[in-house]
Formats: structure tokens, sequence, C-alpha cells
């Protein structure tokens, strides 16, 4: 498909890509719980699986109202412009969710869900939840972001009171290369500046050659200035770990503990396997950091990490001196090599 011209979704606009037997446009952000019941593992999913080129032109999304796209599967979305006063849900896609294929059988395939490439938010648009999309999906449903934008005078959660929330994705498992972000973010729990939190437990999380020139605000934990947070459910120990390289964030970054310059937090990784590799390095962060509780774990680069081993990598990482904080990483739980394994953080002025 191959937009031609600029156009205005109406208010009773429906999301292109729905949920068999249920009301179009229908919410699963606030239903993870019961997500397997209504999507089938993907069996009563029917998904935009096209091409959209959006040609240069803007989509402007009603006051209140949901994006373009409802749900993908292995979609290309490309060249496009996203406008609006308020929308009720992510920029882009309304519901990003677990998708085992159309026979719900994870063992025989499970899709990607979509490549998002060159498409742009512009400025004074709000949006209530993440910038292209949020929701609960499997670590297989991965998503690409590449050379994408969000413009200065975005507002990313503009009702300050969603968790997992980002400029570009809440929960994601995927890769965002090349791309930037100069919004401004609000929310509660795992707030970034381009990713909430990683979304899956053992799928990728990566960030590499972007940067994030906007403001973090979490009223709660764990905020950063690319990253939120990492995986953070408890019941996986060995989760593998979030990458971001050649990355930079001039802007500042606040939340109340477990707040980053880059990463937030790695909260429950306890021993990272080889299989789940990831790496901090080559970032730099201009911006301050401030965390509201006065026993906070804040660092200049990471604020805290759970675990560190021989499978992760941190060096090359600079902070300014101004940037509110003596040290690159807050607190390191669990060391499990017998020397720190990576360049101390520098300080520059």
């Amino acid at each position: 498909f191959s937009l031609q011209k600029d156009i205005a979704l109406s208010e009773t606009w429906k999301p292109i890509g729905q949920i068999a037997g249920q009301e179009a446009g229908f919410d699963l952000n606030d239903k993870e719980s019961k997500q397997y019941t209504y999507t089938g593992k993907g069996t009563k999913l029917l998904p935009f699986s096209g091409i959209f080129d959006g040609n240069g032109k803007t989509v402007t999304v009603a006051d209140r109202g949901l994006p373009l796209f409802g749900i993908c599967r292995n979609a290309t979305i490309k060249n496009l412009y996203i406008a609006g006063q308020q929308i009720s849900s992510n920029g882009l896609i309304q519901n990003y969710v677990v998708d085992y294929g159309t026979d719900g059988d994870y063992n025989t395939g499970c899709p990607m869900t979509a490549t998002i490439e060159n498409v742009t938010i512009k400025a004074n648009t709000s949006i209530l939840r993440s910038g292209f999309l949020s929701g609960y999906a499997s670590g297989a449903n991965t998503v690409n972001i590449i050379n994408c934008e969000i413009e200065k005078g975005v507002t990313i959660g503009y009702n300050r009171d969603q968790n997992k929330i980002g400029s570009f994705a809440g929960q994601f498992n995927g890769n965002i290369i090349n791309s930037k972000s100069a919004a401004d973010v609000y929310g509660i729990n795992a707030v970034g500046g381009l990713i909430g939190c990683k979304g899956q437990s053992m799928g990728p999380c990566m960030v590499k050659t972007s940067s994030f020139t906007g403001n973090v605000v979490a009223s709660g934990a764990r905020a950063g200035g690319i990253i939120g947070s990492g995986y953070d459910a408890s019941s996986a120990p060995n989760t593998p770990v979030v990458t971001i390289r050649n990355c930079f964030v001039d802007g500042d970054v606040t939340g109340t503990t477990e707040v980053g310059g880059i990463l937030g937090s790695e909260p429950v990784c306890e021993d990272c396997w080889a299989n789940g590799q990831g790496s901090i390095v080559d970032n730099v962060f201009y911006g301050k950091v401030t965390a509201t509780d006065s026993n906070a774990y804040v660092g200049g680069i990471i604020g805290f990490m759970k675990s560190y081993n021989e499978n992760q990598t941190m060096n090359n990482n600079y902070y300014v001196d101004t940037c509110g904080v003596n040290k690159g990483i807050g607190k390191v739980e669990i060391l499990k090599v017998s020397s720190l394994g990576f360049d101390e953080m520098r300080k520059c002025g």
C-alpha cells in the first residue's frame, strides 16, 4: 500500500488489524493476563501483514482517537509521519501481542511483528502510551525500528500514569537502530527515553547508534535515558540482558531509585548465561540524573545491576562531571567474576 496524500483519521476510526470475535479497536494493553484467551496465541488474529509505504505523507490521528494499526504480523511500515493532539493509545500500533502464528504453535514458527523504518512522530503530538507500540508479546515477536525519529515537542505518557513506557516502545523485544527522540516521557515505573523495558525473558533487546535528547520523568523506580529497565520478572533469573551500544543522551532523567543516564536497571538477572550476552559499550551521557529517594541507586550510566559476570561487557562509557552523581554505576548486587571485568566508567568535563 502506498499513501498518496495526507489523511486525517476520524474519531470513530477502527485500527487496521483486529482480533476475531472482538469489537474493532479492542485494546489488550490492560488485559495481559487474559491475552491467550483473546488471541488464541495467534489463531484468532486478523493482523495487518503487508507493506505500508507512507510515501512521506502524514496520518493525523483524531483527538482522543486510535492509531492507524491495531495488530501486525510480519508487517513493514515505512516513510510515514504521524501527528495527533491527543492519541488515546500508542501512536502507531495499538496492540503488541503474543503471536505463535496461524496454528498457535510456537514450535512451527513464530512470526516477527513489524519492521518500522523512517517513521516520524511530529512535534506537538501527545500520546497516552508509547510512541509506536506497547503490550505483551513473545520474545520471538520481534520489532525492528530503523532510522526513525520523534521530534522535540512530543509528549509521551500525557496522563503520567503508565508503567513500562518509552518514546518508541513500552515493553519491547527487537532492535532499535539509527533512531532518535527528543520527546518528554512521563510514567511511573520502567520509564525510558527510547524503551520502557525489555518485554520478554528470552527475546533480544538491543539499541544501537541512537540518541535521546528529551527528558524522562518517572514517579516510581527504574528510569533510564535509553532504556528504563531490563526484564523485570523474578521467574527468569537467567534472562538475557539488554544491549546498548554507541548511543548518547543529552537530557535529564528523574526517578525515585534505580536511575541511570543510559540504563535505569537490570533488575532480576542473577546469572547471565552465554546465550544471553549483553553489553553497555561506547555510550555518552551529557545530562543530569536525579533520584528522589534518599537511599536510591543512581549512576551516570546505570542505576542498578542485579549481577555482573563474564557474559556481560561494560566499557568505554562516559558521563559529564556535572550530571549530579559521582559514579557510573549506582550498585552491583552480585559480582560473579574475580574483578569487575569492565573499564571504569569515565567522567569527562
